[in-house]
């Protein structure tokens, strides 16, 4: 299908739809720009087709210059184009992201406040064993985090009338994945090396390095990972749900 682009003198040819794709990804047109295509009879805002926006140029449906004011108007318009909530989220992920990476260090500092290195070599042994568990999945908590927070920015498009439940709904996901997979990893190897160096004085070592809610005893090594799976399974289920919601619903609109 061939595509006209009512905007400025050098878009005066037909183009294909990867064309227009390559266009608006590279910002040459913004959302508010019209198009035309041969099945349509009439013009439309690139804001209202079913071009992925999320690299667009976002441009308020004003008659204002470019170098407009803010208004209530076009904050209204900045809302409705999914900006403000997509990127919000994808900051906070790049914060959770950050605060994942810190957390070793957090746990270090509450075990100095706590007198940890003034246990025997054996408690100590396994503290730092321990430690470099958290480390890893910290690292990976970091990770997931930071490459999940380019992809919720592409969860809902600004052609889109339900945009919000999409990035709730990646958020519920990613969520879930972390949480499951810090439960059950570290929690699953934090309780088992614990109990296989210092037997029961792994409680103590809990409280100490403050994750005393994996001091559930010796049951922590066979409870913790269903719990961590389960976690992923139930958050997925519920993401799952709300995502063919929105998808049903704005295709739904579009026809």
């Amino acid at each position: 299908m061939k595509y006209w682009i009512d905007h400025q003198q050098e878009f005066n040819e037909a183009y294909t739809r990867d064309q227009v794709q390559y266009l608006i990804d590279t910002q040459q047109i913004d959302i508010q720009t019209r198009i035309s295509a041969e099945e349509w009879n009439d013009w439309r805002r690139v804001k209202d087709t079913d071009f992925d926006l999320s690299k667009a140029k976002y441009r308020p449906d004003s008659d204002l210059p470019e170098d407009w004011v803010f208004s209530l108007r076009t904050f209204l318009e900045y809302i409705d184009s999914g900006w403000f909530f997509r990127q919000p989220f994808s900051w906070m992920y790049a914060l959770i992201a950050v605060v994942n990476l810190l957390f070793p260090l957090f746990v270090l500092y509450k075990a100095f406040d706590a007198g940890m290195f003034d246990n025997p070599n054996k408690v100590l042994g396994a503290f730092i064993f321990l430690w470099i568990i958290m480390a890893f999945a910290a690292w990976f908590s970091f990770q997931l985090w930071w490459d999940r927070k380019f992809k919720v920015v592409k969860a809902a498009t600004g052609g889109d009338r339900f945009i919000a439940i999409p990035v709730i709904s990646h958020f519920i996901q990613t969520t879930g994945e972390w949480m499951g997979c810090y439960i059950g990893f570290v929690g699953f190897l934090t309780a088992l090396t614990a109990y296989l160096f210092v037997g029961e004085d792994a409680t103590y070592i809990m409280y100490q390095m403050g994750v005393e809610y994996l001091a559930l005893g010796f049951l922590s090594i066979m409870l913790i990972p269903f719990y961590g799976f389960m976690t992923v399974v139930f958050a997925r289920a519920i993401a799952e749900l709300l995502g063919a919601l929105s998808a049903v619903a704005n295709y739904t609109r579009k026809r």
